[in-house]
């Protein structure tokens, strides 16, 4: 009878969440101290207690008011790296002064009350640049209204406001911090006073030290500007760590990296739930004592994961045995290694608990606290206080302090924390450890999470659908003459999976190399003498294009190579079912496929040199491979952009004149930007001007997106770009997910979510009926994938348009999903059609939504075209829907859309007076004008493969008649001619037109 009323409680509650979300204004993303239940530490560290406490919408002066806050931080960030340094300036803020601070979402709120934040606030930027001088996704709203003429409440300027900027970018990239100095420089010119210089982190050297650096001189500037007393915060602590006495064994988390994981049962994998794939296949492709090269097959049979080419997979490694131990006996753990434990946080607003709890110490340091990373600077002064002779305590305040000697004597020789804390001691290497009295809340707090490592996947789905292949070079080097070897932990965990899978024993190995705990917890990674390792699928923009047409030229030395393996593979096989449908002309029409590779000499480090044979031979001479080799006996050395030099007038034209694509893969600091320059004197020649000419062309490339780079310095960092688009099988899987946090985003009071779901963080057992149902849906997809009919399926099927809504991603809407499925969709359909009203658009019927995509779209462009007469308040709402339809109805045919709707608009030439207001409109272009330029972006559009001739006939069509200007017979029939040369798919496709 309980269970009965527990889960009645717990469908209202789901329901009247599903209410709240649709028909309400969406709560804020800042979070408040005390504002959340005690078993908080799942939330999403800052972005949980605000809403728990009051609703202030969008409005986040409205929540410094209500709880007298005077610091709130925006975070641009990608892949978390800039939310986590927002996160260090609030924790430093409050120990300093004692003053909490709002961690927002800039995503989440407005801007236009700028004018209004009080003198005696300040407000912090720590924003990320992304990709070519982007800004991440969730500070796009923030830069655009900067950029433009922005009309602030009050109607003044920001005369009142305080601010900080921090920005996060690699001084190898062209526009090294656009983001940061973009804003720092608008803000400034709207007024606003920057406190402190402006700070800028270059992860191609050290983003820590330059965090540092510029942080002490921030602090010590906001100080003296506004009046805060130093020292009123103290030392207090992020965690509290409690020993367990009573426990039981089966719930505690050993290593698993997910409650499906730990319970057993079967669910979505992920990101958030990785698969344990089986090793089938493990070698060497080379070895010769300083460079090792594996080649790994992991098994996805029957798991429901699916990739693409381009993609990356993510391997969680582990700690290696040595550095285990060491972390336990310099910290007077060994004896309690078995000892369970539970973590909570002190201040969910500012920390979360960073690994699944209860848990043992051993298995925290071996599989999630990153304790094989090198130290930290700043942890050294505040563990001095817990040294074990004064002697050691000096040491770790200089080290603190002294930039330089800290770079000596641990920067330079890449030392790990216990390997520092040993240094200071006076312990040997060899040595055991003396034991230092450092709290393991303050452990916890200072090092990272151990993450996973992402590698370029080397196979094709279409060769390969049942496996991912892994093409990893051995991380290990001497970082000074007589420092310790360093070893990467995660090229050598496959290292030492693929010796494992070999039976090569430990006395075989290399001396000195890391020994890893290969079994997983509870032995459930290893079965006979099989072994598996956990991982997931990272979606990539870095694509073939859709047509075999189109020529592809490819740069990639060494590993670089990995993806461009499963590219071949792919059009391999394209080739074979052309063939078998064709018959042995069928590839003559085919764009030229060119590999240009590097390695040092052709009978050592050659990958897949027997392998690129076959390739050309199926491919009919399409496909050429140019090698460069830069340590072959005897001869001279060559590298890659040498070869693309030589082969340069044929580059030109598969680039310039035939429109084709180009893909960068290897090492970022050098390579790439030899191969980036040779790429724009090729392309300046092939279009007849300079240089400059070409630095041009190569910009345009890169911003079609037929210039794609994967550089090493972007895999380490994390932040390769998104797709373009959010697939139906991410999709399901972001969704499943959610169950793991039903408080992220729900408004609700704590005592009726507590009372309904009987303490949240242990949800997991509510959702066990429901992973049936995404199983189901996960099988669907995959039949949709096989079938290659995603595009249409994303318009036909209704339950996928709430799947793809990344805001819905909540337990309540889930359970809501498993009582009533129909409920659902007309949930999903009424939070979509009241945001369009929102937005001025007009009303539209729920069943035309999915059933007419055309000329829905249409009516978007139409509305969005005019928004130069609209007040500023309607033109957020309307980029705010803009964005939704783009996750929510996502094909390529948005991104053309929208594009074409600035045409409508006669946005399209720059403006002469940049203090025009949004009345101003410009002078509408000509109806053939438009037809034109219109024409002209949708060949582009068709011959990248990212909407085909039918979708581009039909939505110009329908944009013209919407406008009241409906195209004649003849004028379509002109667009039909131009489109059907350059298209991507023949048959069906001109059928369909």
């Amino acid at each position: 009878m309980a269970t009965s009323t527990v889960q009645i409680a717990v469908v209202l509650a789901a329901l009247f969440a599903g209410y709240w979300l649709f028909l309400r204004p969406k709560a804020s993303s800042s979070a408040s101290a005390g504002d959340l239940p005690a078993a908080g530490a799942g939330l999403k560290g800052a972005q949980a207690g605000l809403n728990g406490a009051v609703d202030t919408g969008r409005d986040f002066v409205a929540g410094l008011n209500l709880t007298g806050k005077k610091i709130v931080i925006f975070y641009g960030s990608q892949t978390g790296t800039a939310e986590d340094y927002g996160t260090r300036i609030a924790k430093e803020a409050k120990a300093r002064f004692g003053l909490s601070s709002l961690v927002c979402d800039p995503e989440d709120y407005d801007f236009d009350n700028l004018d209004t934040v009080p003198e005696d606030c300040l407000v912090v930027f720590s924003l990320a640049t992304y990709g070519e001088g982007e800004p991440t996704d969730n500070a796009v709203q923030l830069l655009e209204f900067l950029k433009e003429d922005p009309q602030f409440s009050n109607g003044g300027d920001l005369s009142n406001l305080r601010y900080v900027v921090f920005g996060l970018g690699n001084s190898t990239y062209e526009h090294f911090n656009a983001m940061a100095r973009n804003v720092d420089n608008r803000l400034t010119e709207l007024g606003a006073k920057r406190i402190g210089p402006r700070g800028e982190g270059d992860d191609d050297k050290s983003m820590e030290e330059d965090y540092l650096a510029w942080k002490d001189d921030m602090f010590a500037a906001l100080q003296a500007e506004m009046g805060w007393e130093e020292g009123a915060g103290g030392d207090v602590a992020d965690f509290e760590v409690t020993e367990l006495s009573e426990v039981d064994q089966a719930k505690v988390y050993l290593g698993e990296l997910s409650a499906r994981a730990l319970s057993g049962t079967r669910g979505v994998f992920d990101a958030k739930n990785p698969y344990a794939a089986p090793l089938i296949k493990a070698e060497e492709l080379f070895e010769d004592g300083e460079r090792n090269c594996v080649f790994a097959e992991f098994d996805i049979t029957d798991s429901g994961i699916r990739y693409q080419t381009g993609d990356h997979v993510g391997v969680w490694p582990v700690n290696p045995d040595r550095e285990v131990e060491r972390m336990l006996s310099v910290l007077g753990l060994s004896d309690k290694r078995d000892q369970a434990i539970e973590v909570k946080s002190l201040d969910p607003a500012l920390a979360k608990v960073p690994f699944p709890i209860p848990t043992t110490y051993e298995t925290m340091f071996r599989n999630y606290l990153d304790i094989s990373a090198p130290a930290s600077r700043q942890t050294m002064g505040a563990f001095a206080k817990y040294a074990p002779s004064d002697d050691a305590r000096a040491m770790l305040e200089r080290l603190g302090s002294d930039k330089a000697y800290f770079h000596d004597q641990v920067g330079e020789k890449c030392l790990r924390l216990s390997e520092v804390l040993m240094l200071a001691a006076g312990d040997a290497p060899v040595a055991t450890p003396t034991v230092w009295s450092i709290p393991v809340d303050r452990i916890i707090g200072a090092l990272p999470r151990l993450q996973p490592r992402y590698y370029s996947i080397s196979s094709s789905p279409k060769l390969y659908p049942n496996s991912i292949h892994v093409t990893a070079v051995v991380l290990k080097y001497d970082p000074v003459p007589g420092a310790n070897r360093v070893f990467g932990v995660g090229t050598n965990y496959l290292l030492n999976l693929k010796q494992a899978a070999n039976g090569t024993g430990p006395s075989e190995r290399e001396e000195g190399a890391p020994v890893y705990h290969l079994e997983g917890p509870r032995g459930k990674y290893k079965k006979g003498v099989h072994y598996a390792a956990p991982i997931h699928v990272r979606r990539s923009n870095f694509r073939l294009p859709t047509s075999p047409k189109v020529p592809i030229v490819m740069i990639g030395p060494g590993t670089g190579v990995a993806p461009f393996r499963g590219f071949i593979q792919d059009r391999v096989a394209l080739a074979r079912k052309a063939k078998e449908k064709d018959g042995p002309d069928a590839l003559k029409d085919w764009g030229t496929i060119d590999l240009f590779y590097g390695c040092r000499r052709s009978t050592w480090d050659f990958l897949y040199k027997a392998e690129w044979d076959d390739y050309a031979r199926e491919l009919d001479g399409k496909f050429r491979m140019h090698t460069a080799l830069s340590r072959e006996e005897g001869q001279p050395k060559v590298y890659v952009q040498q070869l693309l030099r030589d082969e340069g007038d044929r580059i030109g034209k598969a680039l310039v004149q035939d429109k084709g694509y180009a893909y960068i893969c290897g090492d970022a600091g050098n390579m790439a930007k030899a191969v980036e320059r040779e790429l724009a004197t090729i392309l300046g020649r092939a279009k007849g001007g300079s240089d400059e000419d070409g630095e041009k062309e190569l910009k345009l490339l890169k911003d079609r997106n037929r210039l794609l780079l994967d550089p090493w310095l972007v895999l380490k960092a994390s932040v390769s770009k998104a797709p373009a688009r959010l697939s139906v099988p991410s999709a399901a899987r972001t969704a499943s997910t959610a169950s793991h946090s039903l408080t992220d985003r729900l408004s609700l009071p704590r005592d009726a979510l507590l009372d309904a779901a009987s303490r949240l963080n242990r949800l997991e057992q509510l959702y066990e009926t429901l992973e049936a149902r995404v199983d189901e849906l996960e099988a669907r997809v995959t039949k949709l994938e096989d079938e290659q009919v995603e595009r249409q399926e994303l318009f036909k099927r209704p339950e996928n348009a709430g799947l793809l809504a990344k805001k819905w991603k909540n337990a309540a809407l889930h359970l809501a999903f498993e009582q009533n499925p129909q409920k659902f969709d007309r949930l999903s359909r009424t939070f979509l059609i009241k945001h369009l009203s929102l937005s001025n658009i007009r009303p539209v019927e729920p069943d035309k939504l999915l059933t007419e995509p055309a000329r829905i779209q249409a009516k978007l462009i139409r509305d969005y075209s005019n928004f130069a007469s609209i007040s500023p308040l309607k033109l957020r709402k309307l980029n705010t829907t803009v964005r939704l339809l783009s996750k929510l109805i996502s094909t390529p045919m948005v991104a053309s859309a929208l594009a074409l709707a600035k045409i409508f608009a006669g946005r399209e030439s720059k403006r002469t007076d940049k203090k025009r207001r949004h009345s101003e409109a410009h002078p509408p272009p000509t109806q053939q004008e438009q037809l034109d330029v219109s024409l002209e972006l949708l060949i582009n559009e068709v011959i990248a493969g990212r909407i085909t001739p039918s979708e581009a006939v039909s939505l110009i069509a329908t944009l013209f008649e919407l406008e009241g200007k409906p195209l004649s017979s003849q004028e379509l029939d002109n667009v039909l001619d131009r489109l059907q040369p350059v298209a991507g798919e023949d048959g069906d496709d001109e059928e369909a037109v």
